[in-house]
C-alpha cells in the first residue's frame, strides 16, 4: 500500500471525524480503500508466480487446446474436504488456484524450483500445490487428460495435498502423494467426465 494511502487509511480508522472533516474521507471510504489496496497486492503476489490474465476469450478453449472444469472450484474441493473427512472452516487463507493457460512458464518454474529444490524443473506446467506459495497450479492441456482422466479429478489431488499439508498438518511427502493419488482416483470414479460434484 502507497505511504500516504496508508497514512490516510490509518488516520480514518483511528479519527474518523478529523478525517472526514479535513480529506473527506468517510469509514466506508477508508474500508473500500484498504479492500482496494489488499486487492492490488494480491493480484500482484499472484503475477509474481505467473500468472497473466487475458481479457480475450481463450481460443486455447475455443479450440479445444485448453480443458475445462465441469465443476465449480468450491464444488471439487467441498466433494474432496468432506470425503477426507476434514474441517477446513477455521482456515483463513485458502490457496488461489492457477491454471495453466493463464500463467507464464518462467515463473511457474522459478516457483517451483523454490518449492521442490531437488526435483527436476517441468518443462510445462504442471499440477501442483506449492505450500510456500499457497498456490495451486492446475494443468488445462486438453491432450493430457485421456480416457477417464479429467482436470476436475487433476484439482481434486491438489485439494488433497492442500488439506493434508494446511489443514490436517501431515508432514510426510509419500502419505501426501498417496492421498493426493488416492483422491484423483475416488473422485474420477466418483465424478466421471461431464458429471458435476456441484449438488
Amino acid at each position: 500500500m502507497k505511504p500516504l494511502i496508508a497514512a490516510l487509511v490509518v488516520l480514518a480508522a483511528a479519527v474518523p471525524s478529523l478525517a472526514q472533516d479535513f480529506f473527506g474521507i468517510t469509514p466506508d471510504d477508508a474500508r473500500n480503500m484498504i479492500a482496494e489496496a489488499k486487492a492490488q497486492e494480491h493480484e500482484e503476489r499472484l503475477r509474481t508466480l505467473g500468472w497473466q490474465p487475458s481479457n480475450l476469450p481463450s481460443l486455447g478453449k475455443t479450440f479445444g487446446w485448453r480443458a475445462s472444469l465441469t465443476s465449480a472450484q468450491n464444488c471439487v474441493y467441498d466433494a474432496v474436504e468432506a470425503h477426507l473427512g476434514a474441517d477446513a472452516s477455521s482456515m483463513t487463507t485458502f490457496p488461489d488456484v492457477l491454471y495453466a493457460g493463464d500463467v507464464d512458464l518462467s515463473h511457474y518454474q522459478a516457483a517451483f524450483k523454490g518449492q521442490f529444490p531437488s526435483a527436476p524443473v517441468p518443462s510445462s506446467v504442471q499440477s501442483a500445490y506449492m505450500p510456500n506459495y499457497n498456490v495451486i497450479y492446475v494443468d488445462d492441456t486438453a491432450a493430457d487428460y485421456k480416457g477417464a482422466a479429467t482436470m476436475d479429478a487433476a484439482l481434486a489431488a491438489e485439494f488433497a495435498r492442500y488439506i493434508d499439508t494446511a489443514v490436517m498438518n501431515v508432514n510426510d511427502p509419500s502419505r501426501i502423494d498417496a492421498d493426493a493419488a488416492a483422491v484423483q482416483t475416488w473422485y474420477q470414479a466418483q465424478y466421471p467426465a461431464g458429471k458435476s460434484s456441484c449438488r
